[in-house]
């Protein structure tokens, strides 16, 4: 009998986000079936876009085995695995060089995925043999939340499904204390079983008065451009997640642009009402790649310093005016 071996594993994923987190679930499961025979320690840390490049630091890469998922490409030495599914996981070409310079098993990305979470699963499947089907529930809500696949915004804003309670919980506190938290329970307990539980639910209730009075201020803050709902929280710090209130509240927007700012940045969040009566007519994560961002075709953000403030409204008006055109 083959001794077991001990090895120390560090998983990078987009923090704050319900993909981000199922995308963690999902690549511990397929490492363990890779390493059965492998006592292996996991260790989560939450990524953040910010100012800058957002890069993974390499001081996080301590592991045996380090992975970056549902994230921009940072290369890095020694990093062993790599999934994603947005199509701004690129900076540079320096980064795509390196990335396709690594064991082709070993990274993996494709935009065309609706989630990572989805991407990781389906590579388990058909690149290794491994079957996934136990956590089918949490692949199809990584799915549909990533994807926005709701019935109506007013679904997505009531949030009464537990699945979408523990979404805002994430979105508030999905740093590695929750990660290392939330993901070993997700490995044991159906998901619903999670969501349901007293922990995210004390959770959710302060986050669900603030979010009634985040929409409060998103209707009187919010102008209508054109096809845009745009908000500017600029002038009082305070970064408001509501993806889906300006569909809500402004139906026959096609597209939202929320300007909001933090003590550590400022913040544009675009994104495309998938409830409008228009269609799509712009790359949205390309848009937001030309100014430092990135994101999906329907759904992308911009970070800089809230010292550049007066940038950001210049960067708002040359949206607004693109999503117009």
């Amino acid at each position: 009998m083959n001794p077991i071996r001990a090895r120390s594993v560090v998983v990078a994923t987009h923090g704050h986000c319900f993909d981000g987190m199922a995308s963690a679930v999902v690549f511990t499961r397929l490492y363990r079936g890779l390493y059965s025979g492998t006592e292996a320690t996991f260790t989560y840390r939450a990524c953040d876009y910010s100012p800058g490049d957002s890069a993974v630091p390499t001081t996080w890469m301590t592991g045996d085995d380090n992975a970056i998922l549902d994230f921009r490409y940072t290369a890095l030495p020694n990093l062993t695995w790599y999934f994603d599914h947005h199509a701004t996981a690129f900076r540079t070409e320096r980064d795509r060089e390196h990335f396709e310079s690594r064991p082709p098993d070993r990274r993996f990305h494709n935009a065309a995925y609706p989630s990572c979470t989805r991407l990781i699963a389906d590579t388990a499947r058909d690149h290794f043999g491994l079957d996934l089907g136990d956590l089918d529930d949490l692949l199809c809500w990584a799915d549909r939340i990533d994807t926005a696949s709701f019935a109506s915004a007013e679904e997505a804003v009531r949030r009464e499904a537990p699945e979408l309670r523990l979404m805002s919980v994430l979105e508030h506190h999905g740093n590695d204390t929750m990660l290392n938290m939330l993901i070993p329970r997700l490995l044991r307990e159906p998901l619903r079983e999670v969501a349901s539980s007293e922990e995210i639910q004390i959770r959710y209730a302060p986050i669900a008065r603030q979010r009634q009075r985040n929409l409060e201020r998103l209707r009187h803050c919010t102008q209508e451009r054109g096809h845009i709902a745009f908000c500017d929280l600029g002038a009082e710090a305070g970064e408001v997640i509501e993806k889906f209130g300006l569909y809500w509240l402004f139906p026959q927007a096609t597209y939202s642009v929320i300007l909001c700012r933090t003590p550590g940045k400022a913040k544009i969040s675009i994104g495309f009402n998938p409830w409008g009566p228009s269609p799509r007519r712009h790359h949205i994560g390309e848009i937001c790649r030309r100014h430092g961002g990135g994101g999906h075709p329907v759904v992308g953000a911009i970070n800089l310093s809230p010292q550049q403030l007066a940038r950001v409204h210049e960067i708002c008006a040359e949206i607004l005016a693109e999503l117009n055109s």
